[in-house]
């Protein structure tokens, strides 16, 4: 910036009030002015400062300023006083998500930032398509904090990081962490860019997983559609519903297993909330976890092991059989203890009243004046 027709022997104020984006604005100012030697004619650059009684005083103190000011004239008599100011530099931080068994990248991952603009409060990233995540315009000399959330599929870092960025006596960026990850961060600066990128590669192992199908008859082996099961998951909180199909089963994907000196309990609720209509719902809680030994799933039931008619393992899947009773069966025999088909009966309530199914239908075919209708 040039700023001509300035007085000699006039105090005057230099102050930032706005940098680029990518930098942070120099707080303060700096008082100088240009004095003619009386003795040389020569002019000379002065900063100053308020001492006793408001009188200006000559200081070495160079406030704002890089270097202590230049003073020059040009071929036409000018005088050019030259003040260097120099902004520091904003830096993002990219983390980069992988598994740590194939190396593929992890999408979805979440992460709570804290500490700086972000304040206790924190804000939510996460990784995109290619495993990445960048949190930009952070200020160097400023401590942050990251939390891993969420990472479906995978152990989460069960510790806060604390990062901060700063430059060495070298004047070259380094990261000041007491984790590996960061310590090991790769720093990517340029003089043609305007911020510095460092770049955080962490790794996350997977949970071991499996499937649990759950399998659904009557007494007579008869295999029941529609009946609906929640499954609630203790480490998680996370709750899926799945419905029978006309061969009576369902299956859910992707149960976590327990393994020894993890976090993940592995335990789940299992609990029948809607029967096929007709049959009673049980809705007892089957509350279990799954651990692998010598290669094979084995199922720990700890409540309602009495409503599971078996249980059998094949290769990564865990399968239940469940048995539901009618809600009410009538069976007709002759007095020759044969079967007796086409009888008609009529169900009433205590004070004679058509019953109604759960659609408020009456039950049953209705005879006599409503022969048309039936349900």
């Amino acid at each position: 910036i040039t700023i001509s027709g300035l007085y000699v022997d006039k105090v005057y104020t230099l102050s930032e009030i706005q940098s680029p984006s990518n930098y942070i604005l120099t707080e303060g100012d700096v008082k100088f002015k240009v004095t003619i030697d009386e003795g040389t004619g020569k002019p000379e650059v002065c900063i100053i400062k308020e001492g006793s009684e408001g009188k200006e005083e000559i200081t070495e103190d160079k406030g704002i300023l890089k270097s202590n000011p230049d003073i020059s004239n040009t071929d036409d008599g000018k005088v050019v006083v030259k003040l260097e100011v120099e902004d520091v530099a904003k830096f993002d931080v990219k983390i980069v998500k992988k598994d740590k068994s194939d190396q593929t990248l992890i999408k979805g991952v979440k992460f709570k930032v804290t500490g700086g603009a972000f304040g206790e409060t924190g804000r939510i990233f996460t990784t995109d398509e290619n495993g990445e995540l960048n949190i930009t315009n952070l200020i160097p000399g400023t401590t942050y904090n990251v939390k891993e959330t969420k990472a479906t599929g995978y152990y989460l870092m069960q510790d806060e990081v604390s990062f901060s960025v700063s430059r060495d006596s070298d004047n070259k960026l380094k990261v000041d962490s007491k984790d590996t990850n960061f310590k090991n961060a790769t720093i990517k600066e340029s003089k043609d860019v305007d911020k510095a990128v460092v770049e955080v590669n962490i790794q996350n192992e997977p949970i071991p997983t499996y499937s649990l199908k759950i399998v659904k008859k009557n007494k007579d082996e008869e295999t029941l559609s529609g009946t609906q099961f929640k499954l609630t998951s203790e480490d998680t909180g996370e709750i899926s519903y799945a419905t029978t199909d006309d061969e009576g089963n369902l299956t859910f994907e992707g149960l976590y297993e327990f393994v020894e000196n993890k976090y993940i309990t592995g335990k789940y609720v299992l609990q029948e909330v809607l029967a096929t209509e007709g049959y009673i719902t049980d809705n007892t809680e089957v509350k279990f976890k799954v651990t692998k030994k010598d290669e094979a799933l084995e199922i720990d039931i700890s409540d309602g092991s009495e409503v599971v008619k078996s249980q059998t393992v094949s290769e990564n899947t865990i399968i239940l059989e469940f048995e539901n009773e009618p809600i009410f069966n009538l069976t007709k025999y002759g007095d020759n203890e044969k079967l007796l088909p086409g009888a008609k009966f009529k169900v009433v309530d205590i004070d004679g009243n058509y019953v109604n199914d759960v659609n408020g239908n009456p039950i049953g075919e209705l005879i006599g004046r409503f022969t048309s209708n039936k349900y």
